[in-house]
């Protein structure tokens, strides 16, 4: 890729995504392949005056190798210094900037329960980070960069040159990178959605009702709290930042207790590298009751296993039919931009500073008023051109919000 396109897309993700400001510590996590890109979201930081800007390269096919080389005792093992680590720059004043190359095949032919172990021993040990990260304390931005892997499973019909160079075009085109100024049209979007978001505020609902082929859903929302879309706020000093690039979203804390129906996934999901296709489930007073998957069926066994909040949901989100991302007509079984293609929602952990003074509550202050506590957060995707939502506002009116997939609201 050119040097020029690194550079339009290094201030995207430091001007107008994690609004790196001056005196700050920018953290960027990469593969080692990316590292000509990453010198240039080091020489704009240091130009935008970042105090200092930490590295961190890592191989994800290294997980591979102990997946597949690891004694079983060490499966589950995660360096407590590592965890510190972690901890201690999630209390720091940073912004981070996370670079990743999905690869959907990552894990095909391992045994999928070492690899959930492993899994599971790297969300325990990541704890305190999450901690700061879901109690808004830490500008966390994620964008994905393409590699060869991904480009072959996005464009298996193409040439690996040409699936590449094609796949290259997509995030081009859906992170913005094609307009004249893409760091202002980056603030423009922000605002745009903005603008949607205060229009569902307005509403005040209390229900959601999605149908579709395999899904009738119903989905109480948590009281007084804000939708969220577009931005997220660092709670150290209330600057807006843009924790997806690219995003679509407007989303919600559905109530824990209150969702009943059924839902069956309209794309694939890639979760940690294994492929979950052709799933549904059944909910009941919140709790998947029942599940099944055409693939990978084990993988969602241990998300809805993890812990006691993994079959509860954390998040309702809604997305046009008309995103970019969907438009280009491809699955990119990579949950980033999938989950910014149509509706989805996730299993887990909720975003609990939606609601005032969320983030400062307790586990179980939390979950008496009806946000999921979890350590993992899955988004899958539910949504279609077939896709239907309605809803009901506290004051008991019924109004139509998505009609074949798109806004009518």
């Amino acid at each position: 890729m050119t040097q020029e396109i690194y550079r339009k897309y290094a201030l995207v993700l430091l001007k107008a995504a994690s609004n790196l400001k001056p005196g700050e510590i920018l953290m960027v996590n990469a593969s080692p392949r990316d590292y000509l890109f990453v010198r240039e979201i080091t020489r704009a930081a240091y130009e935008m005056g970042a105090k200092y800007v930490k590295v961190d390269y890592a191989d994800d096919y290294n997980d591979v190798l102990r997946c597949r080389l690891s004694r079983e005792e060490d499966l589950d093992y995660y360096p407590q210094w590592l965890s510190r680590y972690l901890g201690e720059s999630g209390a720091d004043n940073i912004a981070i900037i996370s670079l990743y190359n999905p690869n959907p095949t990552r894990n095909e032919g391992l045994d999928e329960s070492r690899v959930l172990r492993m899994h599971q021993a790297e969300i325990a040990g990541r704890e305190a980070f999450a901690r700061a990260r879901a109690d808004g304390h830490v500008s966390w931005v994620k964008t994905c960069i393409p590699c060869p892997e991904w480009a072959a499973k996005v464009y298996p019909e193409l040439p690996a040159d040409e699936a590449l160079a094609r796949l290259w075009d997509n995030i081009i085109q859906v992170v913005r990178l094609d307009a004249d100024d893409p760091v202002r049209a980056w603030i423009d979007h922000k605002n745009t959605i903005r603008a949607k978001k205060e229009k569902l505020n307005a509403l005040d609902l209390r229900t959601l009702y999605f149908s579709g082929p395999g899904t009738d859903l119903e989905i109480g929302l948590v009281d007084k709290g804000t939708w969220v879309g577009g931005y997220d706020i660092n709670q150290k000093d209330q600057s807006e930042y843009i924790p997806n690039v690219p995003t679509e979203e407007l989303f919600y804390v559905p109530h824990k207790y209150q969702i009943n129906g059924t839902v069956r996934a309209t794309l694939p999901l890639n979760y940690n590298g294994t492929i979950i296709r052709d799933f549904g489930m059944t909910i009941q007073d919140g709790k998947v009751i029942e599940y099944h998957a055409g693939e990978g069926e084990q993988a969602l066994r241990g998300i809805l296993e993890h812990d006691e909040g993994s079959c509860y949901f954390g998040e309702i989100a809604l997305v046009p039919v008309q995103s970019p991302i969907y438009q280009i007509g491809r699955v990119f079984y990579d949950t980033l931009l999938d989950e910014n293609a149509v509706c989805h929602i996730a299993l887990g952990s909720a975003p609990a500073s939606v609601v005032e003074g969320g983030s400062r509550m307790d586990p179980q202050q939390r979950d008496r008023i009806g946000i999921n506590v979890s350590k993992i957060h899955v988004d899958f995707m539910i949504g279609s051109a077939q896709t239907n939502v309605d809803a009901l506002t506290r004051d008991g009116q019924r109004v139509a919000i998505m009609r074949e997939g798109d806004w009518v609201l």
